[in-house]
């Protein structure tokens, strides 16, 4: 699987919420990818805890 970034949605926002929205393309997905993606951003979300004790 790829993941390619192609750049900011809100290129020109200046705070933490628009700036950071990606747009993007993902080559080679397949379904059985999903579990291990999940579980990847599950494993991310615990490393990097969201702002306001989420």
């Amino acid at each position: 699987m790829t993941v390619r970034v192609l750049g900011r949605v809100h290129a020109d926002a200046d705070d933490h919420w628009d700036g950071n929205w990606l747009r993007f393309t993902i080559d080679g997905l397949d379904q059985t990818d999903l579990p291990a993606m999940v579980s990847a951003l599950v494993a991310i979300e615990r490393a990097y805890p969201l702002l306001g004790g989420r």
